[in-house]
């Protein structure tokens, strides 16, 4: 078998089919190790890498949740869409109060839509009213996405 080490060391080569095949093998693994180093690999320059470890962050679920919240603090546009994607995908109710943070104003329009359409995927109270604060927003956009979300 394998060993984890070898297939994490895969995700940093120059290599893309091999950093997209070690990201795919750490899903099916699904090894609690593999968080940080698939959540590090969203911000690879390759699409189909990034795909290929949020594909397996979402195989491993719920575990990965924490993981997901405290990448929400990296600088990186392309690593927190997906990151709020996932929280939303996953759907663990962790995830409401960090994606409702990112309906901030203060945000790319983009990260708000992606935490809006994120909150849409709970079936909890705590979302209603900010996405009901989004619907005077001026970005029709952003409008949009809170009325189908809600």
């Amino acid at each position: 078998m394998v060993k984890l080490e070898k297939i994490v060391s895969d995700l940093a080569s120059e290599d893309r089919r091999l950093r997209i095949d070690a990201a795919k093998k750490l899903g099916d693994i699904r090894d609690e190790k593999a968080i940080k180093p698939l959540i590090g690999s969203l911000k690879d320059i390759d699409p189909d890498v990034r795909l290929a470890a949020s594909d397996s962050l979402f195989k491993i679920g719920s575990v990965t949740v924490d993981y997901l919240i405290k990448a929400l603090d990296e600088d990186n546009n392309n690593l927190l869409l997906r990151v709020i994607e996932l929280l939303g995908e996953i759907g663990d109710k962790r995830g409401i109060n960090p994606l409702i943070n990112f309906l901030d104003e203060k945000n790319n329009v983009f990260i708000r839509i992606a935490a809006v359409k994120s909150l849409a995927a709970f079936d909890d109270s705590r979302i209603i009213d900010p996405l009901i604060s989004i619907l005077t927003d001026k970005r029709y956009m952003l409008r949009i996405a809170a009325v189908d979300a809600l």
